[in-house]
């Protein structure tokens, strides 16, 4: 490669590689997108980067590199000082060792992303990272990292996510968090972090996921923290934290899990949390609780996992409780998807008056979609997958994996057969690894009679690792719904889903405007004119 004087991008990632490939690339100073990730390679990470001066992205992430064992510094950081426009660095799962250097600090000014999980780093996180103005995504999870969390984490204005968690850090949380009003995960897990949580996290209107949980944080639960409407997600389980009032959570409309097991609360159950309709988990459990559970607890429709073992509660279980099941409900007409069913071309083709034109709905990239009733009478929408064209077994394969892999209550579930796959929704379950569906708009959202919201096509989807939080991408989606940077940066993450949720929610569904046909054949009725 050393040859390769012109080259620009080198993506070798997700193979199985092997070998010491760094000094190779090192003469390549036209180099600005290099891609590593997920292979065997080995080696000695030095100073070789020095000359890969138009370098924007490098990620070597799960390999087996190592760094210089004489100083124990990341001293291949400094060779990266001189790419003046670097935005992304992803040295994750790899035994580099080592501690983070205060030339750190100097970086680009252009850096967005560093993640450095699972690498063995030790020490403390050094000042200087303050400096680092423009980031929006700093990822130091599973080390061995130390000491306390700088003040000057702060500087950070625009920073989004903070992952710190599964360290042996110490002290306070640091006020100047709070200065992070962009901050939209925060995750600070399995540290010895201690003493109150600050009250102005309930400032961090941005903030979505609070993910304290296994640290020694004692006194009280900020009261303030419950009027953060928007948060999807709090954890603060296994801690020291007390409080002899009732938690008042019923500003959390948006909440889905609370954590608040494992701590000191010896309260009566709140009724507020009745009236968390979105609230998917509840754990209560292994504090003091008492009283009895409140018949608000009816109200919790969403409900999926509760758990209250542990307390003082006394009484009886409220009538609305015994009379649901903590799942919902199974419709009639979708019992036969409880079990895979095998259907054969001629079913299908039955079903669709031989793939007919007034069962036509519409094509996309790799295929057509017909409407069809089955024998059973079961309405679904079939996809039609057009092999002669490129990328239309790649689609094929990526929905079959992602799909396989999670279920979830807001999901349209696929049958596969062949290359077809026939559409149809399934009760509500958990889900298992992270997923960005990476094509977000009205089109793919289907509605049902009572105006909830189930997600298809996942053709184009990425299935993620369980720590991680992007993934590359070649495949871009739709213009107008994808996050405004995913077409230079090819790169898709949490963020850039929630940013097309934030898109599509500006458009408000009425009734009584036209049902569009494609997603009433589903069974779904649905606004055709969301947009």
């Amino acid at each position: 490669m050393t040859s390769f004087q012109k080259l620009e991008t080198l993506i070798l990632g997700e193979n199985n590689l092997s070998g010491n490939i760094l000094n190779s690339i090192s003469n390549a100073s036209m180099l600005k997108r290099l891609s590593l990730r997920n292979n065997s390679f080995y080696g000695l990470i030095s100073n070789a980067f020095a000359n890969l001066r138009r370098l924007e992205w490098f990620s070597i992430a799960n390999n087996h590199f190592t760094a210089e064992p004489a100083t124990h510094k990341w001293s291949f950081l400094s060779s990266l000082v001189n790419c003046k426009n670097l935005r992304f660095i992803d040295v994750s799962q790899n035994p580099l060792n080592g501690i983070l250097p205060t030339y750190i600090g100097n970086l680009s000014r252009t850096l967005q992303q560093l993640l450095a999980s699972d690498c063995e780093l030790q020490g403390n996180i050094p000042l200087e990272v303050g400096n680092l103005s423009n980031m929006l995504l700093l990822h130091l999870r599973d080390n061995k990292i130390s000491g306390s969390i700088p003040a000057t984490i702060g500087g950070l204005r625009n920073l989004q996510v903070l992952i710190l968690g599964m360290n042996g850090l110490q002290g306070p949380i640091p006020q100047n968090i709070c200065g992070l009003k962009r901050l939209f995960h925060l995750e600070l897990s399995y540290n010895k972090l201690g003493g109150p949580m600050p009250i102005c996290l309930g400032n961090l209107t941005s903030l979505r996921n609070l993910i304290l949980g296994s640290n020694k944080l004692s006194y009280t639960i900020p009261s303030i923290l419950w009027s953060l409407k928007d948060i999807l997600t709090i954890d603060l389980s296994s801690n020291y934290l007390g409080s002899s009032h009732p938690l008042d959570v019923g500003y959390l409309r948006a909440l889905m899990y609370l954590n608040l097991s494992r701590n000191l609360l010896m309260s009566d159950i709140s009724p507020t949390i009745g009236g968390l309709e979105t609230l998917v988990s509840l754990d209560l459990s292994n504090n003091k609780f008492h009283g009895h559970i409140p018949e608000s607890f009816g109200g919790l429709i969403s409900l999926e996992f509760l758990d209250l073992c542990n307390n003082n509660i006394s009484g009886v279980i409220p009538k609305k409780c015994k009379s649901r099941s903590i799942t919902q409900p199974v419709k009639e007409d979708l019992l036969s998807l409880k079990t895979w069913r095998r259907i054969s071309y001629d079913e299908l083709s039955q079903a669709t008056e031989g793939f007919g034109e007034c069962n036509f709905l519409g094509s996309g990239s790799f295929g057509s979609v017909y409407k069809g009733r089955l024998s059973d009478g079961m309405n679904v929408a079939i996809k039609v997958f057009n092999l002669q064209i490129e990328g239309a077994f790649r689609s094929f394969d990526t929905e079959c994996e992602a799909l396989r892999n999670i279920v979830q209550r807001n999901l349209v579930k696929d049958q596969y057969n062949d290359r077809c796959c026939i559409s149809s929704r399934i009760p509500p379950c958990w889900s298992t690894n992270p997923i960005i569906h990476c094509d977000l708009k009205p089109g793919n959202i289907l509605l049902d009679e009572e105006q909830g919201c189930a997600f298809g096509d996942f053709g184009i989807a990425k299935l993620l690792e369980e720590d991680d939080f992007m993934r590359q991408t070649m495949t871009l989606a739709t213009i107008g719904y994808m996050h405004q940077n995913m077409d230079r940066q090819e790169l898709v993450s949490v963020l850039s889903s929630t940013f097309t949720v934030l898109c599509n929610s500006k458009f408000h569904c009425k009734r009584r405007q036209r049902l569009g046909s494609k997603n009433r054949a589903a069974g779904y009725p649905v606004n055709s004119n969301l947009c």
